[in-house]
């Protein structure tokens, strides 16, 4: 008689064991530090939220600079110019500004004024 030797029993454990092998390698090399990292990233966002002050110049998630004047549990009060005040939900706040920042800040307004002055001389002139 003839058996033919099938040999699947034998050849789908090693095949079995590479596609375990290779979905733990992409979970602990891909997925675990990226959940890591993102934790790390709400952790650091709360503690901001948390540690929000009266008086703090702040940037919004949108780009809007401006200190805040008045906050409660879920909303920040800015005053985004004198006079001018917007009220934001805490999430929205993305970071605080620093002096240094600040005074950049400050400067590149100043350099929009002097623009916008000198070319309004200019125009009067033609």
């Amino acid at each position: 008689m003839y058996h033919a030797a099938t040999g699947s029993g034998s050849s789908a454990l090693p095949q079995i064991l590479l596609l375990v092998a290779f979905v733990g390698l992409f979970y602990f090399f891909l997925l675990r530090p990226m959940k890591r990292r993102q934790q790390q990233a709400a952790q650091q966002a709360a503690e901001l939220r948390s540690s929000l002050a009266e008086g703090d110049e702040v940037v919004t998630i949108g780009g809007l600079y401006g200190t805040i004047v008045g906050m409660d549990d879920d909303t920040v009060t800015l005053q985004i110019s004198p006079g001018v005040n917007a009220r934001y939900d805490r999430a929205a706040i993305a970071r605080t500004i620093t002096a240094h920042e600040a005074e950049e800040a400050a400067d590149e307004d100043d350099d929009t004024d002097l623009e916008s002055t000198a070319n309004a001389i200019i125009e009067k002139k033609d």
